[in-house]
């Protein structure tokens, strides 16, 4: 696979290919939802409960960037977040056809063979969802081979199980990978909360979208968006592991921020407090290795992450510069008082 394309070009071919199948492209929610990392999604909720009021419309489905958190182990099959090239929801009628929409064009594209995680069922309090033969069967017409998801992590969303308590719940109904890259993904709304605390079917409605950038790094033969940068970096004499989880988390910081976002704590909203996490995971690496110029790193690196995101999404090159001082020194304070240097 030597074919060069950017994020864009790529994304203008599944947008052809969803709307040529008669779909509407909704419009992208922020980078960073309430749902990410795990926090308590509670400040979304009111929004999500009126947006399943809409008839034939769930405008909250995750759509521009799913939140996934990255294997500290040395392996990179995700980074922390999931570049979407869109998001496009609407009552399941036909699976098979919902789902060949994606399949058809990575196909295409010779991002194949495709395998997938289908999911095998669960319980959540005195609810209990069925394994979703219906998913396995779609997948199999389509080609991709499956492996049933039988952890209980992936209860309701991805082994946020408690999520059921605040939101309407979606189920993933498969995700998709190219050898161990997660390239697409498909959820359902599956139930929903009520004002009394209980849980009630809602009627299905399919949420898909695709990973962009993994796939511009599948296209060029090499890692999705990390390996190359990561590689750059390790030249300064940062261990690989290190840069991998540096790069990562600088991008996740200038695209968060790009949206308008801002660090904060414990008191702040969602958004902020996974803001501030993803520096400490950048700072916490930078303090590991004292004798470099990390200011000159983050302009080169901050650079390359524009360059790569031209025409798709902005990168927030400027407002990382704003804010690093402080939360430099935040990271130092805890450092002084944990005596940790990283890790």
């Amino acid at each position: 696979m030597e074919k060069r394309m950017s994020v864009k070009e790529l994304r203008r071919i599944f947008e052809a290919a969803w709307l040529a199948a008669g779909y509407e492209i909704l419009p992208s929610e922020p980078l960073v939802h309430p749902l990410f990392r795990g926090f308590n999604p509670s400040a979304g909720e009111g929004r999500a409960k009126e947006s399943l009021e809409i008839d034939g419309d769930f405008r909250q489905a995750v759509h521009a960037i799913a939140l996934r958190e990255y294997d500290r182990g040395g392996k990179w099959p995700h980074s922390a977040l999931f570049e979407m090239a869109a998001c496009f929801v609407r009552p399941v009628s036909d699976l098979v056809a919902e789902m060949a929409v994606n399949i058809e064009v990575l196909k295409s594209l010779g991002v194949w063979p495709l395998w997938a995680k289908v999911w095998s069922g669960g319980q959540k309090g005195d609810y209990y969802i069925a394994p979703d033969h219906e998913a396995n069967a779609a997948l199999q017409e389509l080609g991709v081979e499956l492996v049933w998801d039988e952890s209980d992590e992936t209860l309701l969303w991805w082994g946020r199980s408690t999520l059921a308590d605040t939101i309407p719940v979606l189920a993933p109904r498969a995700e998709i990978y190219f050898g161990d890259v997660e390239v697409a993904m498909f959820e359902q709304v599956q139930l929903r909360i009520n004002p009394d605390g209980n849980l009630e079917k809602f009627r299905p409605m399919l949420a898909m979208g695709v990973g962009l950038d993994r796939l511009v790094g599948i296209l060029e033969g090499h890692r999705p968006g990390l390996d190359d940068l990561a590689s750059e970096l390790a030249k300064y004499g940062v261990e690989k592991v290190d840069a991998l989880r540096a790069i990562d988390a600088l991008r996740a910081i200038m695209l968060t921020m790009a949206e308008g976002a801002l660090p904060g704590g414990s008191r702040h909203e969602n958004r902020a407090r996974t803001l501030r996490s993803f520096f400490r995971d950048l700072l916490r690496i930078e303090l590991r290795y004292p004798s470099l110029d990390w200011d000159i790193i983050y302009r080169e690196f901050g650079e390359r992450l524009r360059e790569h995101f031209a025409g798709v999404h902005k990168v927030g090159t400027s407002e990382f510069f704003e804010v690093l001082p402080h939360e430099r020194e935040l990271a130092q304070k805890l450092a002084r008082k944990t005596g940790r240097k990283g890790g």
